[in-house]
């Protein structure tokens, strides 16, 4: 044998099966809480890992570790894990993970308070945690966060049926004082039937949460609270009450921190029950339209009571009187005919401090009476002679029946019926009139309803009675020619007579005078030659209301006037030694029956008649001058009853 040889060393490798050194431990959690599972392993590498819940394989668990990062319920359960390398698997023990039934709540607060309890809470599922949360003094909760969000400035939360993980964080803050509520008034009224009592107030704070609102009973009573309401609220009204009861009210605002101090006490009038059986009757006194209003009173402590009306049914409520405690009736005097009014009454209660009213009362209508009659009017005249007074008045009423006319004797007289006069009638002629008396009259209009007011009051002054024997004569005096007119005064109190004229038969009269009081007589100096003038005369009487005339006298007329010769002159003729004054002069008149010559001596001498000559002659010769003298000539004309004016003054020398 020659030798021998050694092969390289070989290495034999045995793969280790995977073994489970270190197995995954049982937990117990709450809900919320991490789970984490772990196992260690040898063998042959590489190994690989698969966690189980159960039987089943969980998604991308594959490492040698699991975790849950917030176990709940539905993860409890047995967890284990298969091991696997190329050898074969092997699986670790299951361990068990045990979710308790409880959640975390954490509460947690700020400086200057606390809440109670604090820090993580564990709460049963289902179950309910109630936290108190403190201020320390000066300092008022801020503000309370649930889960993050606002639940407001609370004293306390309470979490019910927990099923959740939750927190709950409060912040505190300084104390800013609460003002008490300002000027609380108290108002009690009734509002469709139902009484009520209205607060108000100014606010005075401006971190209120709401405002506190209590009441008492009677001075005596005591206080006790009956609503609240919130911030910024400015009034309330308080339907709990009761008719005929004093009532106190007063208030506070609150918020977290506290109640300020109270308002000023508000006393309000005991609500009052209001009156019934509310009825309205239309009457007339004396031509006075009044209406009468009746009611029932149903309050024990009413002050007065108010009465409104209106009028139409779209018309609006207006108080027309305020009268005294335990009255039942009222009468309207101011009604105006016309209108339909309607009526109610409440009851009212005052004093010094505190007002309140009833409800009203039912409502009653009263049928309205006729309106009165406008513009009376009364004046005086005479036909055929007989005194008559005129009246006319404006209708004033759609549905009278007819109209009242009355009469009286002087102021002081007593008014009497004389007329009663159909619808729609306007005027009435009183032929009853006795002259030489002052009368007065009114009248009103009436129907079913009664009777309106009267109408303004009318006097007329005295009737008076015509003059008599009107008489007139023609005239000259100085050569102007007048007519002289003279009468009988037939009337007792006339304050003048007015005299009228007119020019021929067909003319028309006119006043041309006024004389006073019991005089008889005129003198017509404004007069035309060859006018024919008419006259007649009448009394009258005025004051400083009223004028009145009497019925004219007879007519008298004045026999024309003549119109005076004009142009006369006077010229000196010599003949045979015979001195002669020629005179010639122009006819004016138409009618006149001659001439009468006059004629003086010297400027000084006085004229007298020297010739007659007869009608349309227009000269004369006057022989019967002396020589070395101055003559003076003037001519008028004449009839049966009158003479015309001279005429102009004629002058001749004869030497």
């Amino acid at each position: 044998m020659v030798t021998s040889v050694t092969s390289n060393a070989a290495t034999l490798s045995v793969n280790q099966a995977p073994a489970i050194t270190a197995q995954p431990s049982n937990l117990t959690l709450n809900p919320g809480q991490q789970a984490t599972f772990t196992v260690a392993a040898s063998g042959t590498n590489p190994l690989t890992y698969q966690w189980q819940k159960g039987t089943t394989n969980i998604t991308g668990a594959t490492s040698a570790t699991y975790s849950i990062a917030s176990v709940a319920a539905a993860d409890a359960g047995s967890y284990k894990c298969v091991v696997t390398n190329m050898v074969t698997s092997v699986t670790s023990n299951a361990a068990i993970l045990t979710v308790n039934n409880r959640y975390t709540i954490t509460a947690s607060a700020g400086e200057n308070g606390s809440i109670t309890p604090s820090g993580p809470i564990s709460v049963n599922a289902g179950s309910s945690q109630v936290f108190t949360i403190t201020s320390k003094t000066n300092y008022h909760i801020a503000d309370v966060l649930v889960d993050g969000a606002s639940v407001g400035a609370v004293q306390s939360y309470t979490f019910t049926n927990v099923a959740a993980i939750h927190t709950i964080s409060v912040t505190f803050a300084m104390d800013t004082p609460l003002n008490a509520p300002l000027n609380l008034t108290a108002t009690a009224k009734y509002t469709k039937g139902i009484a009520q009592v209205n607060l108000a107030w100014v606010d005075n704070s401006k971190n209120e949460t709401g405002f506190i609102i209590e009441r008492k009973i009677d001075v005596a009573g005591a206080y006790a609270q009956i609503a609240t309401v919130g911030a910024d609220v400015k009034k309330y009204a308080d339907t709990a009450v009761i008719p005929d009861t004093m009532y106190y009210y007063r208030v506070c605002a609150s918020n977290s921190t506290g109640k300020s101090s109270y308002s000023n006490e508000a006393g309000v009038a005991p609500l009052l029950n209001s009156p019934s059986d509310l009825t309205a009757a239309v009457k007339s006194t004396k031509g006075v339209v009044q209406i009468n209003l009746a009611w029932k009173d149903n309050s024990k402590c009413e002050t007065g009571f108010i009465i409104e009306r209106k009028t139409g049914v779209t018309g609006a409520y207006a108080q027309i009187a305020n009268i005294g405690a335990n009255t039942k009736k009222y009468i309207d005097t101011a009604a105006a005919p016309n209108a339909m009014y309607y009526y109610r009454v409440c009851a009212v209660y005052k004093n010094t401090v505190d007002s309140s009213y009833s409800d009203y009362s039912n409502e009653a209508s009263a049928t309205p009476a006729p309106g009165a009659p406008l513009n009376l009017s009364a004046s005086v005249k005479y036909t055929k002679g007989t005194a008559q007074v005129s009246l006319s008045w404006k209708e004033n009423s759609k549905d009278e029946t007819g109209f009242i006319v009355e009469r009286k004797t002087g102021a002081e007289g007593a008014y009497a019926q004389i007329a009663n006069l159909g619808a729609n009638t306007k005027k009435y002629l009183d032929t009853t009139a006795i002259p030489d008396t002052m009368y007065y009259y009114r009248v009103y209009s009436y129907n079913t309803s009664g009777n309106s007011p009267y109408s303004n009051e009318v006097s007329i002054a005295p009737l008076l009675n015509a003059p008599l024997n009107l008489t007139t004569a023609v005239k000259y005096v100085k050569g102007n020619a007048q007519v002289n007119l003279g009468w009988k005064d037939n009337s007792k109190c006339e304050t003048g007579f007015v005299i009228e004229r007119k020019t021929e038969a067909g003319g028309t009269y006119a006043p041309i005078a006024t004389v006073g009081a019991n005089i008889k007589k005129y003198i017509d100096a404004a007069v035309a030659p060859d006018t024919t003038y008419y006259y007649r005369v009448c009394a009258v009487y005025k004051d400083t209301l009223n004028t009145s005339y009497s019925d004219y006298s007879n007519e008298a007329s004045a026999t024309p006037l003549l119109n005076a010769p004009s142009n006369l002159a006077a010229a000196v003729k010599m003949t045979r030694g015979v001195a002669k004054v020629n005179l010639t002069w122009k006819d004016n008149s138409k009618n006149e029956i001659g001439f009468i010559i006059e004629r003086k001596t010297g400027a000084a001498g006085i004229y007298s008649r020297i010739a007659t000559v007869g009608a349309n002659i227009k000269k004369y010769t006057d022989t019967s001058t002396a020589r070395n003298t101055k003559y003076y000539y003037r001519v008028y004309a004449h009839d049966d009853s009158a003479d015309s004016a001279y005429s102009n003054e004629a002058i001749a020398a004869v030497q």
